[in-house]
């Protein structure tokens, strides 16, 4: 169960057809992918493992070191991609890891999953709406004014999803008071230092997405009005709805948490760190992994274990060869000594031979009670 729907959820080592998948697909299909579809997984495991009514300490310390992996192996995978699609996919992979890691806290001590579930059905709408924004995003006609004009309107889901913002912060208090009634103090500092890979990501989106603005005669070549008025207005109705989503009463149970001095420090710091990283790799910024990282490394070990199976395969047939020659000539020999009549005689008697074997066989076993 948890390493057939982790493919869906976007388990670590089988995250691969993410980074894949959504730089060939089309910018909706990407939105609702990313958006909703990878969910699937996190809700089968909801559904099908005994959350809530059984501790299972092994399990569940596995999905935290999965999720926490995911979390922040995800970052430093996403910020050396060259394609703007294949950084977003990352960041999905980054925030499923949290929310894997917190299924599995849940999954450790079945007392801790009450308070979770509802500050991760929060992270899951949140995380949904605000990737859907991002993708939708990428599929505008984006020029360098359009970008100054609307500025404030792209860096909004970034910070929202960092937890600077809305139900970003509102969830970001929430899994900290649960965490924190559970002692868990060790997973609540390394998932907000997964707040770091989560910035550094936006910020390579953000640096992508300038780059890739065309001049206003190019901007919206090709494209029918129809497909604009739907973009931009599924781009804008997406934020509307990821601003909005702290009045839902699927929040209702989160609280607003009083932010102290030390609270502020642990929403800032991460931000600044991935500013810093940023910040020193400057223009350096290359494709060092490809999109799909380990897939590359199943296909070298596929193609050097079929090379493998092939040599072998065929050794198993030259040697099979050889034993039907060493056969031939035996048979020959055989058959040349002995008659065919007698030859026949004997492969009968042989027959009847070996079957009346086997029953003696059988009625023994069966006498001794085997």
């Amino acid at each position: 169960l948890v390493l057939g729907f982790g493919v869906k959820a976007g388990l670590p080592l089988l995250h691969v057809w993410l980074p894949l998948a959504h730089p060939v697909a089309p910018t909706p299909a990407s939105a609702v992918l990313s958006g909703a579809m990878v969910k699937a997984g996190l809700l089968a495991w909801w559904l099908l493992l005994p959350l809530g009514s059984e501790s299972w300490p092994g399990v569940g310390q596995g999905l935290v070191y999965a999720g926490l992996l995911g979390a922040l192996g995800a970052g430093l995978l996403g910020v050396g991609q060259a394609q703007i699609k294949a950084v977003l996919a990352y960041s999905t992979v980054s925030q499923m890891g949290m929310m894997i890691a917190l299924t599995g806290a849940g999954l450790m001590n079945a007392q801790l999953w009450p308070l979770l579930l509802p500050v991760l059905l929060a992270f899951v709408t949140h995380h949904g709406l605000i990737k859907t924004n991002l993708f939708l995003s990428v599929g505008l006609p984006w020029t360098t004014k359009r970008i100054q004009a609307l500025g404030i309107f792209l860096l909004l889901p970034p910070l929202m999803l960092v937890g600077w913002l809305g139900s970003g912060l509102l969830i970001k208090s929430g899994f900290k008071a649960a965490l924190y009634t559970a002692d868990l103090v060790l997973l609540v500092g390394l998932l907000t230092l997964a707040a770091t890979a989560t910035a550094s990501l936006m910020l390579r989106y953000l640096w992508l997405l300038w780059q890739a603005a065309q001049p206003p005669a190019k901007s919206a070549a090709g494209k029918p009005v129809a497909a604009l008025i739907f973009l931009w207005g599924s781009w804008a109705g997406s934020l509307l709805l990821a601003l909005s989503l702290p009045g839902w009463p699927l929040l209702a149970e989160l609280e607003w948490a009083s932010l102290a001095w030390k609270d502020v420090f642990s929403l800032v710091w991460p931000v600044a760190l991935a500013m810093v990283l940023i910040g020193l790799l400057g223009k350096k910024f290359h494709a060092w992994v490809p999109a799909g990282d380990c897939l590359w490394l199943y296909c070298y070990l596929v193609r050097g274990g079929a090379v493998v199976v092939q040599r072998l395969a065929q050794g198993f047939v030259q040697a099979r060869h050889q034993l039907f020659l060493v056969w031939q000539r035996g048979v020959g020999v055989f058959q040349g000594r002995v008659k065919t009549a007698r030859l026949q005689d004997w492969e009968q008697r042989y027959a009847l031979i070996s079957f009346a074997a086997l029953l003696l066989v059988l009625a023994w076993l069966s006498g001794t009670g085997r």
